[in-house]
């Protein structure tokens, strides 16, 4: 049985992009702030937490989409907390 026309599988490749601004203003806010805490952004050391204070409230108030930026920090500090903090507490560098 077919499902698609035959020019579906001729077309060119198309890339899915997961709905990450309305998700990190609503369903994936909770963790968004867990992840980019006040204290673990300043014990990392890396950025002013103001700047990233000031890309969330922006993103939450729909003055500006920032969810790359916002994925970026996320990805930076789960990196941080699962490898860096763990080797600097085992006192490799």
């Amino acid at each position: 049985m077919d499902f698609l026309p035959e020019e579906f599988f001729r077309g060119r490749k198309m890339g899915v992009s997961p709905p990450l601004t309305v998700w990190f203003r609503n369903e994936l806010r909770p963790f968004v702030e867990d992840t980019l805490f006040e204290s673990r952004v300043r014990d990392a050391g890396v950025f002013r937490y103001d700047s990233v204070r000031y890309i969330l409230d922006d993103h939450y108030a729909r003055r500006a989409n920032y969810d790359n930026q916002i994925w970026a920090l996320i990805t930076f500090m789960t990196w941080h907390r699962d490898v860096l903090s763990k080797r600097e507490a085992l006192g490799k560098r």
